[in-house]
């Protein structure tokens, strides 16, 4: 049975792989260089009809968009020849609950760093230099944990990542407005399903790499002498 100090120290781990998560996400969701690769070898320009500039344009307001850098959705692109709005109501309705979503996950990173800050002073505090060695515990502890849940994850959306997907739409969205017709709505013909395959892929690669990072040092820490 954990002690009080391990307990904590492994809080600290929890929330530090939580934070390396949350972390990948935004970097390789907001990776503008990937939606210009995949429109390319997708031909989302082509399946839309609209030319490569609006694409980028259409790209470029919706990122913008869902970092909160701008209030609205209003992007007028030619499509087809016509001059129209690039998202419609719907399409914008659902952008609304990813917003949310996203900035509510990035809030939940911000105060996860700052709790693992005061973790971290509380334990040195009171155990100075065996406090490394009892966060690195923390650490290998939460990433076990972390690990038997990445290895399901990974088969699940290995095995039918479009059942994968829809169940992540399920569990974090409250409504159907994520069911999108490729026939009405441009949003998702300008992110298709294997879009977000190689996007989780990048993101599960990269996560997994920080988390090899982080256990090495653990592991180093663990294997340094003891200090009093």
């Amino acid at each position: 049975m954990m002690n009080a100090k391990s307990l904590v120290a492994s809080l600290f781990g929890i929330l530090l792989i939580l934070v390396l998560l949350l972390t990948s996400i935004d970097v390789f969701s907001f990776d503008r260089s990937y939606f210009a690769s995949q429109s390319k070898s997708l031909d989302v320009a082509e399946n839309i009809g609209v030319s490569e500039a609006d694409l980028a344009l259409s790209t470029d307001v919706l990122l913008d968009y869902l970092r909160d850098k701008r209030d609205d959705l209003d992007v007028m692109v030619t499509i087809s020849g016509q001059r129209q709005p690039m998202y419609n109501q719907r399409e914008i309705d659902h952008m609304v609950d990813v917003k949310v979503l996203y900035l509510n996950a990035m809030l939940f990173r911000n105060i996860a760093v700052i709790l693992c800050g005061v973790i971290a002073a509380i334990l040195f505090a009171i155990y100075q230099k065996k406090a490394f060695r009892y966060l690195a515990r923390g650490v290998q502890n939460a990433s076990t944990i972390f690990a038997v849940i990445l290895v399901f994850l990974i088969g699940y959306a290995l095995v039918d990542f479009n059942a994968f997907w829809t169940q992540f739409h399920h569990i974090f969205f409250r409504n159907d407005l994520w069911l999108l017709d490729p026939n009405t709505d441009n949003l998702i013909l300008m992110v298709p399903l294997p879009f977000f395959f190689g996007l989780v892929i990048r993101i599960v690669l990269g996560f997994i790499a920080s988390l090899g990072l982080i256990n090495l040092a653990a592991w180093f820490v663990q294997r340094s002498p003891q200090k009093s």
